[in-house]
């Protein structure tokens, strides 16, 4: 029986408590010019992890901090990549991606790919990367300059694939560039005329309305994570136009009234209307912003009301 688990769902988590100096973390372009050569016209989801000068033995420490008397959890959850980051890091990889493209969805989550340097060790990060917790019948192959992890047709696909360019990537990944963990949605070209056509009004369960408070709300989406000089995460949904930003942050307020009443949801998450509140974004011009961070106050809160009591 397969077990489906995000390749990179560990990494991901850890990547939150990258330390990493400004000057030595990859920039935006360099970023999208790597990853690029991987991205179909189906990729949708590209995650970014700068683990070359993480304190690898650290990593447990501010999220253990947040988390208070649950912090053990943390340790239970980050151990086994803090023993993979610091084999990456031995092997001379500084970087590592998640890639989710429909091509390879339902059977597949995505693929994990790791560049390699000109100094790299890429036997070593090939057999690290045969350790994650991947889907049954993963395979580890070496791709041009770039350690693969993938489904066997996955990796043959990458072999013939035709990249389509995003050229809002940059754009995205800026918008979180202080981040150390960078989780870009990147909706394909065909995502827009899809949706409207197929799906011109929205469900009554998102309170309906046109699916262009959709389309034109969100172009794309970034979400970065960090703990230095605090734990925060930011939140960045770009829109068309400062009135398409206005209307999509005002169809998540109804969409989450409406969660707010529901009985059901109230009864499993008594906290729901300090999670909702805590989730309230702002628009910025033609932005949808959301900061969760220690001085705001939202990040601990939130913490709080999700960890069992």
């Amino acid at each position: 029986m397969k077990t489906y688990t995000f390749p990179f769902a560990i990494l991901l988590s850890a990547a939150a408590a990258t330390l990493v100096a400004a000057a030595e973390r990859p920039q935006p372009a360099q970023i999208a010019a790597t990853i690029a050569p991987l991205l179909d016209e189906q990729a949708m989801l590209v995650v970014h992890a700068d683990y070359g000068s993480l304190d690898t033995e650290a990593i447990v420490v501010p999220i253990g901090k947040l988390l208070g008397e649950h912090a053990a959890m943390a340790e239970a959850a980050l151990r086994p990549a803090v023993v993979l980051f610091q084999a990456l890091k031995d092997a001379g990889s500084k970087e590592g991606f998640f890639v989710t493209s429909v091509a390879d969805i339902p059977k597949y989550p995505g693929l994990v790919m790791v560049p390699l340097p000109d100094n790299a060790d890429a036997k070593t990060v090939g057999a690290s990367l045969g350790k994650l917790p991947v889907n049954e019948g993963f395979r580890v192959e070496q791709i041009g300059n770039a350690m693969i992890s993938a489904g066997p047709e996955t990796l043959e696909r990458l072999k013939k694939i035709i990249p389509d360019a995003r050229p809002h990537l940059v754009d995205a990944l800026a918008a979180v560039n202080d981040a150390p963990l960078k989780i870009v949605f990147t909706p394909p070209t065909y995502f827009r005329p899809v949706i409207e056509q197929t799906l011109p009004e929205l469900p009554e369960v998102a309170g309906g309305g046109p699916s262009t408070i959709l389309t034109a709300g969100v172009q794309w989406a970034a979400v970065g994570v960090m703990l230095e000089p605090q734990p925060s995460i930011r939140v960045v949904v770009q829109s068309e136009s400062p009135e398409a930003a206005a209307a999509v942050a005002k169809k998540f307020g109804e969409v989450c009234e409406l969660v707010r009443r529901n009985e059901k949801v109230r009864t499993r998450l008594p906290e729901m209307d300090q999670i909702l509140t805590m989730l309230s974004p702002s628009v910025e011009n033609d932005r949808v912003v959301l900061i969760l961070n220690e001085e705001n106050g939202r990040l601990p809160k939130l913490v709080e009301s999700v960890l069992p009591k």
